[in-house]
């Protein structure tokens, strides 16, 4: 018998409204989140498994697997596949609102707190853009808003990313940080009402 490695079968539930994932290699069953969206479709997200790393073990992981690519060109590739697995954000957030000042390209970003973790999310018409603002927002999101305060984006220069970003791009990344800073100092123990 042949066995498929990637393959994962997807069965709707439709008087519970949910799903279940199942793969086919491991046999683990996953739940899956149906969501409405506009226009009467249906998405899907996935809930998979993680182990809950530190920001420093975020931080090695990523600065591993993007100097992997010994190329320039290959990690802004690969941080453009990224990108386009990345769920796009709802139209509803894509307002004045949620838009980051300073950049060329639109770019949103989505602060909320959650039992006192910061999460973020983020979105841009342009798949560099979105990439790059995709790798601070996943770096930081689930965190504690003081651990946040103490680790700053410094390391993509190590990991390679910054120094072939245009300045307009360095800007926007800087912009996104400052807003993921900012969100945290309001959010630290002590300094909210959330």
């Amino acid at each position: 018998m042949r066995r498929i490695t990637n393959y994962r079968l997807v069965r709707l539930i439709p008087a519970q409204g949910a799903a279940q994932e199942q793969s086919f290699v491991s046999g683990a069953k996953r739940p899956v989140v149906k969501i409405a969206l506009s226009g009467g479709a249906w998405s899907r997200i996935t809930c998979r498994p993680f182990k809950v790393m530190s920001l420093d073990e975020k931080r090695e992981k990523l600065i591993s697997d993007l100097q992997f690519f010994d190329d320039p060109q290959d990690r802004l590739a690969f941080v453009i596949d990224a990108a386009k697995k990345r769920p796009p954000l709802p139209d509803e957030f894509k307002t004045d609102e949620f838009k980051v000042e300073g950049c060329l390209s639109n770019l949103w970003f989505v602060p909320e707190i959650r039992d006192g973790r910061c999460w973020f999310r983020s979105d841009g018409d342009s798949m560099i853009v979105k990439g790059i603002a995709g790798l601070l927002t996943e770096f930081y999101s689930g965190e504690p808003a003081e651990e946040i305060l103490k680790t700053d984006p410094s390391f993509l220069a190590k990991a390679g990313i910054t120094q072939h970003l245009s300045q307009n791009r360095k800007n926007g990344l800087g912009r996104v940080w400052q807003k993921i800073q900012r969100f945290a100092a309001e959010h630290v123990s002590g300094n909210s009402a959330a």
